[in-house]
């Protein structure tokens, strides 16, 4: 009998939008929380566009190892940045998940992290993915 893997789904930006849209609606009938995350590795300031993509497609890999099945990943186009979408999960709930990831990279990488929590520390997707990508300085701190 073959093993399944419960890997998480890779999505681009405009599909992880549509889905954190529903999920914040459904969270918000039903009364849970849901975060999201967002994932920059920093890079040399030369580095060239499609090196940084390429970058994106190695942090890809243990990601979708360590997020959960139900769980999103949002592929960022502006630069070497991933958002995960945590199904149900608390602000709390996102360190663990951080410090799983940090575990899969040498300890060289410089990873950013970035999190927004509904209903927690934001109430729009807006919000959430503002705060999120306030937290690794993808747009400023001031725009959520």
């Amino acid at each position: 009998m073959s093993k399944v893997q419960s890997y998480a789904y890779v999505v681009d930006e405009q599909l992880f939008k549509f889905v954190l849209k529903m999920e914040v609606r459904k969270a918000l009938r039903i009364q849970y929380p849901s975060s999201v995350l967002t994932v920059v590795r920093q890079m040399p300031p030369a580095t060239t566009r499609s090196a940084r993509l390429a970058d994106v497609g190695s942090i890809v890999e243990p990601l979708s190892r360590i997020i959960r099945g139900g769980d999103l990943i949002g592929l960022v186009p502006t630069g070497p940045a991933l958002r995960v979408l945590l199904v149900g999960a608390f602000l709390e709930d996102a360190d663990g998940v951080i410090e799983r990831i940090r575990e899969e990279f040498p300890r060289e990488a410089t990873l950013r992290f970035g999190v927004g929590c509904f209903p927690g520390t934001a109430t729009t997707v807006e919000e959430l993915l503002g705060r999120a990508d306030a937290g690794v300085g993808l747009v400023p701190r001031s725009a959520c």
